[in-house]
């Protein structure tokens, strides 16, 4: 009699021990496809920002980014390179140089030194009021042309349409500028 409540006992121990590692498979399965799910969740995730300044919706998602984001960005940034005095060049030439790619910074400060000591030397002004701004994004290229006028003290030395073209990065959702170049206005690069 013994026996059979033994036998029974070590029975029921087996099939508790079999549900136990039941379980434990479907938790760790169950662990395995949370694991997955966040992954994939992490990958589609988008950030909404709406700053101050921006009118529109900026969406950004990893590295990929809308048209408005870059157009406020492009806005900016050409406001830096080409809306200065002798008296705030340096300055925006500074933050400028923040939103550069690494491989082209080298280039674009070497640039921005010698047009200071220009700008300082016959006390130059610049405006650049952009008209219209075209985004290739697939090309990573941005064609801005609008009307630029240039002062030497209070006099008007230059206004003509000019055309740049920016060359960008997007890296963590963040813009960098790799290249800009004036292109000829009458050959408009669409």
């Amino acid at each position: 009699m013994h026996l059979n409540i033994y036998e029974n006992k070590m029975s029921n121990l087996w099939a508790e021990n079999r549900l136990l590692k039941f379980v434990v498979v479907v938790v760790a399965a169950a662990c395995v496809v949370a694991i997955f799910m966040s992954i994939h969740a992490m990958n589609k995730q988008r950030t909404i920002i709406l700053p101050p300044v921006c009118d529109k919706r900026v969406v950004i998602s990893g590295n990929e980014v809308n048209d408005d984001y870059i157009k406020m960005f492009v806005r900016y940034t050409l406001g830096l390179l080409l809306n200065y005095s002798p008296v705030s060049f340096a300055n925006q030439a500074d933050d400028c140089l923040k939103f550069t790619a690494p491989e082209f910074y080298q280039q674009l400060h070497d640039k921005l030194s010698t047009l200071k000591e220009t700008v300082q030397k016959l006390r130059i002004s610049n405006l650049f009021y952009p008209s219209r701004i075209k985004v290739y994004q697939d090309e990573k290229r941005i064609v801005v042309t609008g009307m630029q006028r240039q002062y030497a003290e209070h006099t008007l030395v230059d206004e003509d349409i000019k055309t740049y073209e920016l060359k960008y990065e997007i890296i963590e959702g963040r813009f960098f500028l790799a290249g800009i170049q004036e292109i000829n206005s009458k050959y408009d690069r669409n």
